[in-house]
């Protein structure tokens, strides 16, 4: 079979960065996208093992019921397995008091986690592409995320696969043009509602309008910080794991041996990242290494500076409360401080 151009790049791309082989068990997230239906495509045209997995999230009426007969009659024609699912996301989301986009994603990745284990899949394949990896990086730039999450969308994490991620959403749709490739339109990728799409349709073009080039750029920039943290998580292995003791009830993490290491802050970000500690809060710690019995928080773990150590302790406590204000002026003990209100006769909007 001779293969087109853009073929060719996919099936490299697979073999070479994925290290997929024609016997690889995947299976593929398709919601009837051209995106994932390109994926789809791409696979059954070069002769993977594949199956396809649906989730119809009851969100867009009858636009999500006919995005699940596309999958399906599809996946008929190219004789592949189909698994789809139905969820209540709505409801979901309000149980467990989480955002609809929060209560989609972990029912869709729960669901996909589980096929895996019950059908032996080697990967979950998902379709996030070039465009998606400009955002991501902006997203994490914007939030003040650390250096690392610069290189925004990882190829491979764990047993999930992005095989589109250095392919850009206009090659993906020149493709699916050319090779007649069925798909549906999801329109509310059109909404400026949520913060992706915001950057997409406002941000970037904005940017664009700088420097046309932004987008590919700022890929370039990713795989450039995904190739540097490999040589990174190799250095900062041999100073940080000889600092740190885990036993039965809590973790400690001497820092006396790079306490006046150049890159201090950055040796105590990636100490204490796996504990919820970001931002700010790796500033705040860094400044009080001094203080002995000092104090900190993140959702899960509490840390204590201990002369010099870090002890860190899992908690179950639940930091949210109710409380009956009687008077305005009150004070309320939390876990590390104390909340207090106090009468005043202006009020101020910031």
């Amino acid at each position: 079979m001779t293969h087109t151009k853009f073929e060719q790049q996919f099936l490299n791309y697979c073999r070479k960065k994925l290290g997929l082989t024609t016997e690889t068990s995947l299976l593929l997230a398709v919601s009837g996208g051209v995106d994932s239906m390109v994926m789809l495509h791409l696979f059954h045209r070069l002769h993977f093992n594949i199956s396809v997995a649906h989730c119809n999230f009851n969100l867009r009426g009858n636009a999500s019921e006919e995005d699940e007969k596309l999958c399906e009659r599809v996946c008929k024609s190219f004789d592949v397995p189909f698994y789809h699912q139905q969820f209540e996301t709505k409801l979901y989301a309000e149980e467990n008091g989480i955002s609809i986009q929060m209560a989609a994603r972990r029912l869709r990745y729960d669901w996909f986690y589980e096929l895996t284990e019950k059908n032996n899949f080697d990967f979950i394949a998902t379709v996030h592409h070039s465009n998606d990896q400009a955002e991501t990086i902006l997203m994490n730039l914007i939030s003040g995320k650390g250096v690392e999450s610069l290189r925004g969308i990882p190829s491979i994490n764990k047993n999930i696969i992005r095989p589109l991620l250095s392919f850009s959403k206009e090659e993906i749709l020149s493709y699916a043009t050319e090779k007649n490739v069925e798909w549906r339109d999801d329109e509310s990728n059109a909404s400026t509602d949520y913060n992706r799409n915001y950057i997409r349709h406002k941000v970037l073009p904005d940017l664009q309008a700088l420097n046309p080039s932004i987008q590919e750029n700022l890929v370039r920039l990713g795989n450039r910080i995904e190739e540097m943290n490999f040589l990174v998580d190799e250095y900062s292995k041999k100073i940080l794991e000889p600092c740190t003791q885990k036993y039965n009830d809590f973790i400690e993490i001497n820092f006396s041996s790079f306490v006046h290491h150049p890159s201090k802050n950055y040796l105590i970000w990636l100490a204490l990242k796996e504990f919820g500690f970001e931002g700010s809060s790796i500033d705040d710690i860094s400044t009080a290494l001094q203080e002995s019995g000092k104090t900190f928080y993140s959702n899960q773990y509490i840390l204590r500076i201990d002369r010099a150590s870090f002890i860190l302790e899992k908690t179950n406590a639940d930091f949210s409360f109710e409380a009956m204000i009687p008077s305005l002026e009150q004070k309320i003990n939390l876990p590390g401080g104390e909340l207090i209100f106090q009468s005043t006769s202006t009020i101020e909007f910031f």
